[in-house]
């Protein structure tokens, strides 16, 4: 690989080479000196467009790459939140799944145990009704606790996947 880099410069080199060669001579004339600088000029002339050519190449495939990381930043910054909206979707159904379960078990121990409680010593029939409305106005905000709380356990077990709190 050096050994390309040595031959891409090789013409400026020895340009350079023959310059300093002339430059060590004694008793060169005026049309010598005059020549010997239209050459460097000629080539220094060359050497510039080259140089300017490869700088506006250089330059566009910068570009492209600034737009192409640019684009990949984006597309990462909705990968993410896709990933962050499925994470929260699939912990709101698991948390869903459990306080239905919650739910169904506390109606079914109120009517268990506490429904022939109420009918023994009371015959209000609001009593039992107000439990039931309790127990299943109690049930949201349950819910909320228990996605927090697993969003929180999937945060712990995969860092940067939440970024953000789930608003219910």
């Amino acid at each position: 690989m050096s050994s390309n880099k040595e031959n891409l410069f090789r013409s400026e080199a020895q340009i350079l080479e023959s310059s300093k060669n002339f430059l060590k001579k004694e008793n060169i004339s005026f049309d010598e000196y005059k020549d010997s600088f239209k050459e460097l000029c000629f080539n220094y002339s060359e050497l510039l467009d080259q140089t300017k050519l490869i700088t506006r190449v250089s330059d566009k495939l910068q570009n492209k790459l600034n737009s192409a990381y640019e684009s990949l930043e984006t597309k990462n910054i909705e990968l993410q939140s896709t990933i962050d909206e499925l994470t929260k979707a699939r912990v709101g159904r698991k948390a869903q799944t459990i306080i239905l379960f919650l739910g169904l078990s506390l109606f079914i121990l109120e009517e268990i145990v506490l429904e022939p409680f109420i009918d023994n010593y009371s015959t209000n029939i609001w009593l039992s009704l107000s439990i039931k409305l309790i127990i299943a106005l109690l049930l949201k905000p349950l819910e909320s606790f228990v996605e927090s709380f697993l969003l929180k356990a999937a945060k712990k077990a995969a860092p940067g996947v939440i970024n953000s709190p789930v608003t219910s």
